[in-house]
């Protein structure tokens, strides 16, 4: 019925993911103000993943398939940060995080086609209940916000490079490419660093003044890179491990529903924050949801 093995380790995935979330959280309250200071953060960040991947856990010598992979996945990633940054930019920020949040239905679609896996009924019914919990975490006076042309071209971009990238990984996880994920996790972040790096240049620094703020935050953006660069590091091997191993219809829905519900707890014992009735709804249907996940019952294909 219930693989605790699979589930601890989503479980930690979840944990491991919430922790960079508040870091990342803290850190750019603190040092990021713009879109391009933004794109400064996530190079650094990136070439800090692609260092410490490569001094924990070494790479070793590949070819084009796994070059191939990593440099789409790299893409993927950039498309993913500058067009999400954009979307909160310019846009309702809960619609945002929802459409986003919606591309686990990509690579649970892809999981199940390209790897046949077995389908229950109380995982449908899981996959709901947790469409149900981010749909309720929607702000009420954001979901009649005009949305521009530009606000869904950029969700859509993040979207859609989220859930691609996603799906490279699951099918690169599950390849005959044998002990070659430290050396792709390295490549995919190394392209990533370089390419936002180009976006950052390419974006020019105005005048001197911004310089000279720029020069004053980079002490504190490099400690927090690198911290958070040390968690994904560790996060990504186990990712990497787990798309190869667990299946997608369980993997990712429960990922992202167990990942919600740490956050909104870490948000109330350690923030304060105090839930609506409609996040309390979110909260208990995002616990139902995981439960469900966990239930393998009524096979239906």
């Amino acid at each position: 019925m219930i693989n605790i093995k699979d589930f601890l380790i989503v479980f930690l995935l979840a944990l491991l993911a919430c922790v960079k979330v508040t870091f990342q959280g803290k850190a750019c309250r603190k040092y990021v103000s713009s879109s391009r200071e933004n794109v400064f953060f996530n190079a650094l960040l990136f070439l800090s993943i692609a260092i410490f991947t490569f001094l924990f856990f070494g790479i070793k010598k590949v070819g084009i398939s796994v070059l191939a992979p990593a440099f789409a996945v790299g893409i993927c990633m950039v498309l993913f940060q500058c067009g999400y940054s954009l979307a909160l930019n310019s846009g309702p920020v809960s619609v945002t995080v929802l459409i986003v949040n919606l591309n686990i239905l990509i690579t649970t679609v892809v999981s199940i086609i390209m790897f046949k896996e077995k389908v229950y009924l109380t995982q449908i019914f899981g996959i709901a209940f947790l469409l149900g919990a981010m749909f309720l975490c929607v702000n009420k006076d954001e979901r009649t916000a005009k949305k521009t042309k530009k606000w869904i071209l950029y969700t859509l971009t993040a979207f859609f490079a989220s859930g691609i990238s996603s799906s490279i990984q699951k099918i690169f996880g599950a390849s005959a490419v044998k002990n070659s994920n430290s050396s792709f996790l390295f490549y995919v972040y190394l392209f990533g660093a370089v390419m936002l790096s180009a976006v950052y240049t390419a974006g020019g620094i105005k005048n001197k003044e911004s310089r000279e703020k720029s020069k004053k935050k980079y002490g504190g953006i490099l400690f927090y890179t690198a911290l958070i660069g040390i968690v994904l590091c560790v996060y990504q091997q186990i990712y990497m491990y787990a798309t190869g191993v667990i299946d997608g219809i369980f993997m990712f829905p429960a990922y992202s529903g167990m990942q919600s519900l740490m956050m909104s707890f870490i948000g109330v014992l350690f923030f304060k924050d105090k839930l609506s009735a409609r996040q309390k709804a979110s909260v208990l249907c995002g616990i139902v949801s995981v439960v469900l996940m966990n239930i393998k019952f009524i096979y239906l294909f």
